[in-house]
């Protein structure tokens, strides 16, 4: 086996890494071809960043862009290197960096640079970013401007403002020659409802957005990324899916383990599962809490109903009431439909209630969760609040939770020794 692992868990992939998302690119470059601004929403760590990265990466453009490649000018910004007291007419310099790069700095006489001069001069406001963009254009040329990790503009001191949201969506509205991609963690309904404060009459700041969901990876993609790896077994391979459901992030960091599991020479397939589920779970606690943050409270209820119903299934000797609990999913059908369209959850005839959680990972850690809540009473009353959960489950409901959660004890040791012991698996365990 060679040295260097073909699994990739940490930064953005590079462009020829780049995993195919054939119908999320095809939909993007179509749009942004034709002017149109576009979201990417996704879970943490579902490679929003690696496909903003693709989109400008100077290898791909001929091939995606065709003869429009020439006109196009890109422009990457992630929202997490701008301070907190950025101003709107700095964002603006950033943004249009590469612009004064390309066309300004080397041609100064043209209306382009001019006007570029001009917008220094009053500070890029809107109207004078407007007649910009009309130069821009009258030179056959486009403003691509990538902005990633948006949703932390929510966050910003200064550029979570009336004034910001509104210029950027006047621009992206009215001027060809800018088309916007962002990425976000939310959805283009959840932005607009954060932003509604600042405009609650008008019309919302993103609905000129096309919202495009990075979901799981489908089943033939992570059979190409596992195929990386040419020594692994149908088992190895069979146990990082299990574990990973289909998202992007954790089958790397699955995968990676695993690679090192064989490298170190555990030849047994128990012990390598075994290495793995306790790695990924050890090193990915961040990331779960992360995900878990990133849904609404509506969706953090859903999980966990599910999540429940997926222990008592797996863990037979667990046994607890569900009734009240999983007689609520019906009230919860948004959520569902969100999250089976992620690939966290799909249908199943086999678990109370009728959905089945796909990355194997998680569940285990909703399970420690549950065990530190119920502590004590006050420990479980200060998580309800601190999740926004508290006044959202009928009195059956939360007694439905406590009563589970109570009972949950070592049940993610006995969950990491099932999974190594290959119980469930769809592969042989050789």
């Amino acid at each position: 086996m060679n040295e260097l692992s073909p699994f990739q868990a940490g930064n953005p992939v590079a462009p020829d890494k780049f995993l195919n998302r054939r119908r999320e690119l095809r939909r993007t470059v179509s749009r942004l071809r034709q002017g149109e601004s576009t979201a990417i929403v996704g879970e943490p760590r579902t490679g929003k960043t690696s496909l903003l990265l693709y989109l400008s990466a100077p290898e791909t453009q001929a091939d995606l862009y065709s003869d429009a490649a020439d006109g196009l000018i890109f422009s990457y910004l992630d929202s997490q290197t701008l301070g907190g007291q950025f101003t709107p007419a700095q964002f603006w310099e950033r943004a249009l960096l590469p612009v004064y790069e390309s066309l300004v700095l080397p041609h100064p006489q043209t209306p382009v640079a001019q006007q570029y001069a001009l917008c220094q001069e009053n500070g890029f406001g809107t109207f004078t970013l407007e007649v910009f963009f009309r130069r821009l254009h009258e030179a056959d040329r486009r403003l691509v401007l990538l902005l990633d990790e948006f949703d932390l503009f929510l966050h910003h001191p200064v550029l979570n403002s009336a004034e910001f949201y509104g210029g950027l969506r006047s621009l992206a509205s009215r001027c060809a020659s800018l088309s916007l991609v962002i990425a976000s963690r939310l959805s283009l309904t959840r932005l607009n409802g954060e932003t509604l404060v600042f405009n609650p009459t008008g019309s919302p700041y993103f609905n000129t957005f096309t919202e495009i969901t990075l979901a799981d990876l489908p089943r033939a993609d992570v059979d190409t990324l596992l195929r990386r790896a040419e020594d692994f077994i149908p088992a190895d391979k069979d146990a990082i899916r299990r574990l990973a459901g289909g998202h992007p992030f954790l089958l790397q960091a699955a995968g990676e383990a695993m690679w090192d599991a064989r490298t170190e020479g555990i030849h047994d397939s128990e012990k390598r599962r075994a290495f793995v589920g306790e790695r990924l779970y050890r090193e990915q606690r961040q990331h779960f809490a992360d995900t878990w943050r990133n849904w609404s409270p509506e969706a953090r209820q859903l999980f966990t109903a599910v999540g429940l119903a997926n222990l008592r299934n797996q863990l037979p000797g667990y046994t607890f009431h569900l009734d009240n609990l999983l007689a609520g999913l019906v009230s919860w059908g948004p959520e569902l439909g969100e999250m089976e369209h992620s690939g966290l959850l799909e249908r199943s005839t086999e678990i109370p209630g009728g959905w089945k959680i796909t990355r194997q990972i998680m569940l285990w850690w909703l399970a420690d969760e549950l065990v530190r809540a119920m502590r004590s009473d006050s420990a479980f009353s200060q998580w309800l609040h601190s999740e926004q959960l508290e006044g959202r489950w009928t009195k059956g409901q939360r007694e439905d939770v406590a009563e589970a959660a109570r009972g949950l004890g070592r049940v993610v040791r006995d969950l990491m020794q099932a999974f190594a012991m290959g119980a469930g698996a769809g592969a042989a365990n050789v």
